[in-house]
């Protein structure tokens, strides 16, 4: 099994990413979360992702992932701009960000730690599309 703990996918379209609000606290994080028995993680993010937005995720759209830590975080792609989140009991809202204005806003703790170098790793994969 692998190290990783988390898996969160970051869609990106025009230069933007999409983050959600927290229900619980109000803060901005990614989509995603903890692996769950033998969940590889490609499988925990689109558990997640619909878990957390409503959205089916397509994995053919998903880039080359980085890792943090024990977390793994994947660029996704899908060629049109999301906007269809159902809020729910862990989103309470979302929003398409420049990834240079995410210092900005309050992020979760876990996001902050590796906001430095998340934010080089994501523009490069804009770059890449």
């Amino acid at each position: 099994m692998e190290k990783i703990k988390k898996c969160f996918v970051v869609p990106i379209f025009n230069g933007h990413i999409m983050i959600q609000e927290r229900a619980i606290d109000g803060t901005w994080g990614l989509f995603g979360g903890h692996r769950t028995g033998n969940e590889n993680t490609v499988d925990c993010i689109k558990r997640e992702f619909f878990e957390e937005t409503g959205i089916p995720l397509n994995p053919l759209f998903l880039g080359v992932p980085a890792e943090f830590g024990d977390n793994k975080i994947f660029p996704y792609a899908p060629g049109e701009k999301l906007m269809k989140v159902i809020p729910n009991i862990e989103t309470k809202g979302f929003a398409w960000v420049l990834p240079e204005d995410l210092e900005d806003l309050s992020l979760t703790d876990s996001f902050e730690d590796y906001l430095d170098d998340f934010v080089p790793f994501i523009v490069s994969c804009m770059e890449d599309l």
